[in-house]
């Protein structure tokens, strides 16, 4: 009883183990070799600090804020009025206005992606933990077992 009580909270360990550290581990090791690749992480790291910082007042941040028309809506033709497709429309093309935000406007949502990737991440490494819990706990194939058993009956016999 308690061999197997043992397994299970060593199983239990591991797969703590490779979802909440491993996992997220390796995933953030393959972004930043993937950053890497591209050029200088700390050139990357202050150019984005220069870009969020630059031209903000403080306790603000520059940000992105698209500004976008309110849709057409489909007008109702009158009774005895032709009725021919609406033109087509040139979908408009959306500019990035960069604006001074209030830096909890955009703390809240990048804590927000970051705990989602964390989690992503969590996924991924107790699919991982699963896997190898498997790949441990995994039957002998059945020549194998014949093969152990003809030495053991060899080895009796000697």
């Amino acid at each position: 009883m308690s061999n197997s009580l043992f397994i299970l909270i060593r199983d239990a360990g591991r797969l703590a183990l490779y979802s909440l550290v491993l996992g997220p581990a390796l995933l953030l090791y393959g972004i930043v070799v993937n950053i890497a690749m591209e050029g200088s992480l700390s050139e990357r790291f202050v150019q984005e600090a220069r870009n969020l910082t630059e031209g903000a007042p403080a306790g603000k941040v520059m940000q992105c804020v698209e500004y976008s028309s309110p849709e057409l809506q489909p007008q109702v033709p009158n009774p005895g009025e032709d009725i021919s497709p609406l033109p087509y429309k040139v979908p408009t093309i959306s500019s990035c206005h960069r604006e001074p935000v209030d830096l909890n406007l955009w703390i809240r949502p990048m804590d927000a992606t970051l705990l989602n990737f964390w989690l992503i991440a969590a996924l991924f490494g107790a699919v991982l933990g699963f896997m190898s819990l498997l790949r441990l706990h995994r039957p002998e194939s059945i020549t194998r077992n014949a093969f152990v058993l003809q030495k053991k009956e060899q080895h009796d016999e000697r």
